[in-house]
């Protein structure tokens, strides 16, 4: 607005626009004008916009005040002139600011396309358009109301208890909707003037019908006032909608979805934070999100920001890349519903940790004595602590291959199993609970070589060397109680010398418990034991032990008397080696139930 644009005199200030006389032949005409206002404000007793007529010489008559429309928009309007049919008209445009008053502040009154055209209205009316006239409307009940003719305004009217949250919601057809049937709703109090709450779009834009939430502050008579954003422009037999009113007292529920408490914020631009939120009655209204850093007692709460649109979820994006490496941060939403009741949901706990881990493997020794050895290393992360581990091996000047799965991240150690005759090496990274990875480290960390099979298998055990004990048949005898007997896993079978079984034949007697122990020699033996029936296919009890360089025992109550088999084999039918032995020993065993005294 320039500044000289203004109609201020330093008095109450007043103009008119006259058109020269017209007749009007018949009934069915209409006056139609563009406008567009820039003055105090669009109340009815502020700058007054009248259009007056007179007829046939007479003097001229107020016959329609423009207010309660939107200043700085041109809109359009239509007067009725079938009631001047067969007489000569002058129409005026009287522009009147009543007092002094910020006169200098604003434009005025524009018109423009004034025209005088036969046009046939609709054939709609209704006695609501004032507070006098206004349709009684009960909490819980739904009307179906339209605006039409153009201008049209309606009114409702409902008694309210003080301290009641009430929301007003407009819904129009969502199919084929109307062009420019876009709402706005007033909730006016009881000199049926005063303007309480207002509201147009639901979601500025997108979701264009009203959603008026108020808290009432006292008991009595209330009005609502319903007309067209662009009031007076359009209106019609199809410009319909659907006003409720609802009493809704209850605070709506909402959790959070991502982040969780105890998780990690990572470090994003555009960190998504959603909720997941309802309301039964009125309806999410908008969802306000703020964060706390972890520094309690020398910070406070920060907004990051509202969602007033649902279409993709109750959620906002959150820079988190400047903010420091820390703990126990929060992040906090406060879910509103339409009536404006309201509950917070948090997420606690919080850690932002850019740093990655630091790991380092453990050099291995350049020699193995079998084909399974153990890889060690030691690890720190700074903040979150480290998830996992993710482990790589090559075999000679090869490619990197991921060894599964990924050790934990409290574990330090895990076993690796290989193949004779091969050179091993590896290399490790870290990753911590907020998503930082270590970098592979480009060199290799340790390497070492397991000798070919021959060598790692040199010496099988007495029972493999004579008669190579893999079948019942070749079993070899054992005389329970005698004192145990050292064997190892090295198969002379194969080539490879995997895959080694030793198979021991003993006797027993009914109802005697017998206890079979298989002691690992090294930390690389574990052992599965079988007892099979004196068939050699049977199986009657087995026992392993949960890893290897653990021992494997079996408690038996014999059900028979006569020959057994013991069949014992490695957990990992791929790990071989002098080293892989083991003690066996079959006892009879005593079971002694100690008498309970109270």
């Amino acid at each position: 607005m320039l500044p000289d644009y203004n109609y201020d005199t330093g008095n109450p200030n007043s103009g008119d626009l006259t058109t020269l006389p017209i007749t009007i032949p018949s009934d069915n005409y209409v006056l139609n004008f563009w406008y567009r206002y820039n003055t105090e404000g669009p109340g009815v007793n502020w700058d007054q916009r009248l259009i007056q007529i007179s007829s046939d010489g007479g003097s001229f008559e107020n016959v329609l005040q423009l207010y309660d429309d939107e200043p700085d928009q041109w809109l359009q309007t239509t007067l009725d002139l079938s009631a001047y049919a067969g007489q000569t008209i002058q129409v005026r445009f009287h522009f009147a600011s009543l007092d002094n008053q910020k006169n200098a502040d604003n434009e005025g009154w524009f018109i423009d396309d004034i025209e005088i055209v036969q046009e046939s209205l609709p054939n709609c009316s209704d006695a609501d358009n004032t507070p006098t006239g206004a349709s009684t409307i009960n909490f819980g009940q739904t009307v179906s109301k339209e605006i039409c003719p153009s201008g049209d305004i309606d009114y409702f009217k409902f008694e309210g208890i003080a301290g009641d949250h009430i929301v007003l919601d407009v819904d129009t057809p969502t199919n084929n909707p109307i062009e420019h049937l876009d709402l706005y709703l007033f909730l006016v109090d009881s000199d049926g003037e005063s303007i309480l709450a207002k509201h147009d779009d639901e979601v500025l834009g997108i979701k264009i019908d009203p959603h008026l939430g108020y808290h009432l502050t006292r008991s009595g008579i209330y009005y609502i006032r319903a007309r067209l954003w662009s009031h007076p422009s359009h209106g019609g037999e199809d410009f319909t909608y659907n006003l409720s009113l609802i009493k809704d007292n209850t605070a709506p529920q909402g959790v959070f979805i991502s982040p969780t408490t105890n998780s990690y914020l990572q470090d994003l631009q555009d960190l998504p934070i959603s909720i997941n939120a309802n309301d039964i009655e009125s309806g999410i209204s908008h969802v306000e999100f703020l964060y706390h850093p972890g520094d309690w007692l020398a910070t406070s709460w920060q907004v990051i920001g509202t969602d007033q649109n649902d279409i993709d979820g109750w959620q906002i994006k959150f820079d988190a890349t400047s903010l420091p490496e820390q703990k126990n941060a929060a992040l906090f939403a406060k879910i509103y519903d339409w009536a404006g009741n309201w509950i917070g949901a948090g997420s606690w706990d919080l850690t932002l940790d850019r740093t990655p881990p630091v790991t380092a493997l453990i050099d291995l020794e350049p020699i193995q004595q079998s084909t399974a050895f153990q890889l060690q290393w030691t690890g720190s992360d700074n903040l979150s602590g480290i998830e996992y581990h993710e482990l790589q091996s090559q075999i000679g000047t090869g490619g990197w291959s991921t060894i599964q799965p990924n050790p934990s991240g409290t574990d330090n150690s895990t076993w690796f199993v290989g193949q004779s005759g091969k050179q091993y090496s590896f290399r490790m990274r870290g990753v911590d609970y907020a998503g930082n990875q270590e970098s592979f480290p480009q060199e290799v960390e340790t390497s070492t070589n397991i000798p070919d099979a021959a060598t790692i298998c040199s010496a099988p055990d007495a029972w493999d060397d004579s008669s190579n004990d893999n079948l019942p048949i070749n079993a070899s005898v054992v005389i329970v109680n005698e004192p145990a007997k050292i064997h190892n896993l090295c198969n002379p079978l194969t080539n490879d010398r995997l895959g080694d079984e030793d198979w021991v034949a003993f006797n027993v007697e009914t109802g005697n418990d017998y206890l079979i122990e298989s002691n690992p020699l090294s930390e690389v033996t574990g052992t599965v034991l079988e007892i099979y029936a004196a068939d050699g296919t049977t199986l009657i009890t087995s026992a392993q032990s949960d890893m290897i360089g653990e021992k494997t025992s079996i408690i038996w109550n014999s059900d028979r008397t006569g020959k057994v088999y013991l069949r014992v084999r490695h957990l990992d039918w791929n790990i071989a080696g002098n080293i892989v032995s083991y003690e066996l020993k079959i006892n009879k065993f005593l079971l002694i139930f100690f008498p309970f005294i109270r």
